[in-house]
């Protein structure tokens, strides 16, 4: 239509490994920036090799803060649908990755699911709303956590420190 732009049924090759997916982009309505992905590997490395990094992440679940030389890309509503046997950067890898998330402008989120696998064997599975309340995230989440040893248990509790970590500071006055 004359409202959305998208790509779809999009097979593209990234190094070795092929990618389903799409894109559209309704520059009317709810102005919604949806992006499907699927694939056996998706290898975030080419792009940046740090992309899951806990403080990048966080971007995805957040409303982007300008800068003083950048006006961010912030789309009324983002869809972001992601299926994978295995998604990796330079430094870390989750297989059996599925993603479902809903942000509207603002920072309005929706986990529909989020699903992955560490290395080591723990399972991760979440789902939750959540709203920007004064600078700071207001909802809730839930999830379940398995893990067949303590060393697994061990990396998603770091992993999980450092996303805390990364989490802009709050002013106290």
């Amino acid at each position: 239509s004359d409202s959305e732009m998208s790509a779809s049924r999009v097979r593209a090759r990234v190094g070795q490994d092929t990618l389903l997916g799409g894109v559209s982009y309704a520059t009317q309505g709810d102005g919604r920036l949806r992006v499907d992905l699927a694939g056996p590997v998706i290898d975030l490395a080419l792009l940046d090799p740090d992309a899951l990094a806990p403080a990048r992440l966080r971007t995805l679940f957040s409303a982007p803060e300008p800068t003083a030389n950048t006006k961010p890309v912030d789309p009324a509503r983002l869809v972001v649908k992601i299926a994978a046997g295995e998604v990796r950067d330079g430094q870390r890898r989750f297989r059996d990755v599925a993603l479902s998330v809903d942000r509207a402008r603002g920072g309005d989120v929706v986990l529909r699911n989020l699903q992955f696998s560490t290395l080591r064997g723990a399972r991760v599975s979440a789902r939750g709303q959540w709203r920007k309340d004064d600078k700071k995230a207001v909802g809730r989440l839930s999830g379940r956590l398995m893990t067949p040893a303590p060393a697994a248990a061990r990396d998603l509790l770091i992993f999980a420190d450092d996303l805390i970590a990364s989490a802009p500071a709050r002013s106290t006055t």
